[in-house]
């Protein structure tokens, strides 16, 4: 059986193979879920809480494709020669504008 093997206050710290829980005094059975530096309380499983950066990969993603969509030199120029084109122009600043806001900080 797999079995998460806790520290002091209860964060998971490995997940292991036993043929028993009382082989190690700190484990619980593992298929509760969760992962390395998730907490189990009371037999509950408590994701650990995600970083800074965790929260903004993705967000700075969408942003830097955003602004790839925005940069293309022929695309620019025919975006603006338009007035669906400069609408076009302003969506994306604006989808940009929010996504900014959205990062932690």
């Amino acid at each position: 059986m797999n079995a998460h093997q806790l520290d002091d206050d209860g964060v998971i710290i490995n997940t292991i193979v036993v043929e028993s829980l009382d082989v190690f005094p700190s484990l619980v059975d593992a298929s509760i879920g969760g992962q390395r530096g998730d907490s189990v309380v009371n037999g509950a499983v408590i994701p650990k809480p995600l970083t800074k950066d965790e929260i903004n990969a993705p967000i700075l993603a969408q942003i830097a494709e955003l602004e790839k969509q925005g940069e293309k030199p022929r695309r620019v120029r025919e975006a603006v020669a338009t007035e669906a084109g400069r609408l076009w122009m302003i969506a994306l600043d604006a989808q940009i504008f929010n996504l900014r806001k959205t990062l932690v900080k």
